[in-house]
């Protein structure tokens, strides 16, 4: 009896083997971009790092930031965590145009061109914008004098995505957005991470099943 439950039990043990697959990390601490990441602009922090990110971070004015990455391996789902310097005069939801109509700052994350991330910022009140999630900092001058910035730590889990290449997209939109020196932002500490939903190998199944065999054979033979 010992024998038999401990191979069910080596069965079991192989089926549920580690999940994890592929991880890369990027912080720009070089003072360059890996050739992996294109657009935006390497600089200093301007003092943000003390919430959080290093001497340099990856900063853009107004095109979007892109990290392309290849042979990522058999994967069901990714983990992608970063740190978001929110710079100048983000208005959240409220920005009004000449017109008077709402005009929002929105920043967003595209995976192969599939939103996963779509918020509203405000540096002047966290109350005006969508993202509700922790912050480093919010309304001091972090950037330099001029205007309030903020900081965060983003983390999506578990977004669905098998293929074996991958385009990160960072950037920001909406009628209010104004980009430029005026509304910008950065991202640093970029963490992506593959995992495989445990799947039994042949042998395991195979190992599996003989085990439970033995124990609906040992049960026949109590019968008796």
């Amino acid at each position: 009896m010992i024998k038999l439950f401990g191979s069910v039990t080596t069965g079991l043990a192989i089926i549920s083997l580690s999940s994890f697959a592929y991880a890369d990390f990027y912080n720009f601490e070089t003072g360059t971009s890996p050739a992996e990441i294109t657009g935006g602009a390497v600089t200093t922090t301007g003092g943000y790092s003390a919430h959080g990110f290093g001497d340099y971070f990856n900063w853009s004015g107004g095109s979007a930031i892109t990290l392309n990455l290849s042979s990522l391996g058999s994967h069901t789902t990714l983990d992608l965590e970063f740190d978001l310097a929110v710079i100048d005069s983000w208005d959240g939801n409220t920005w009004y145009g000449s017109t008077g109509y709402i005009a929002p700052d929105y920043f967003n994350v595209t995976l192969d061109g599939n939103s996963v991330f779509q918020e509203t910022f405000d540096n002047f009140t966290t109350t005006d914008q969508s993202y509700t999630g922790p912050s480093f900092t919010s309304g001091s001058n972090i950037y330099n004098s001029h205007w309030n910035d903020s900081a965060y730590h983003i983390s999506l889990t578990g977004l669905t995505h098998s293929a074996d290449s991958l385009t990160i997209a960072w950037f920001a939109d909406g009628d209010g957005w104004q980009g430029g020196n005026d509304e910008s932002f950065a991202v640093d500490n970029i963490n992506v991470n593959t995992n495989n939903s445990p799947v039994p190998e042949p042998a395991t199944m195979l190992l599996f099943g003989t085990g439970l065999v033995g124990i609906a054979g040992l049960r026949s033979r109590k019968k008796k």
